[in-house]
């Protein structure tokens, strides 16, 4: 009986267990399709007349290979298929990691965006009841030192009463 957590990380949040189950599969899916488009290119070159034989000359198992290359053409049809359904779902999660970033308010975001390519750049959203998304952000130099940090606030007036 085999074990269907191996190799799945039980401390990784889901959606990162997903996401590799995904693309160990879509690894698998191409490894298959490269498999039968080799399967194919080598019966095709099997089934191409010699330049030297004539039709009544050929074996009668080269006659078969044609309905090979039918059946290879129809497999690699349902492997390109469910690559392509594989495909989509791992967009799909990807899509959903990536929205939880995108999901700062356009002030944050552009300091983010600013600064995002900044190797020592780093930062971590969260959420106050009062002023909402507080960005806490810190950049380092090469050698480590912080050269600066400071806390962004998506409403930095909500707590003065009006």
């Amino acid at each position: 009986m085999t074990d269907h957590s191996e190799g799945v990380d039980l401390e990784r949040p889901l959606h990162d267990a997903r996401r590799d189950h995904y693309v160990r599969i879509l690894e698998f899916y191409q490894h298959v399709r490269d498999l039968l488009l080799q399967l194919r290119a080598d019966v095709d070159a099997l089934s191409a007349p010699s330049t030297t034989t004539t039709r009544s000359d050929r074996p009668e198992g080269v006659a078969l290979l044609t309905r090979l290359t039918s059946a290879l053409e129809e497999v690699l049809e349902t492997a390109r298929s469910g690559e392509g359904q594989i495909h989509r779902e791992l967009t799909r999660l990807l899509e959903e990691d990536s929205s939880g970033e995108d999901d700062l308010p356009p002030g944050l975001a552009r300091f983010v965006a600013d600064r995002a390519s900044s190797p020592g750049f780093k930062y971590e959203v969260e959420h106050d009841p009062i002023r909402g998304r507080v960005l806490k952000w810190t950049e380092y130099t090469e050698e480590g030192w912080v050269r600066g940090s400071g806390l962004l606030y998506e409403n930095p007036h909500a707590w003065i009463e009006e």
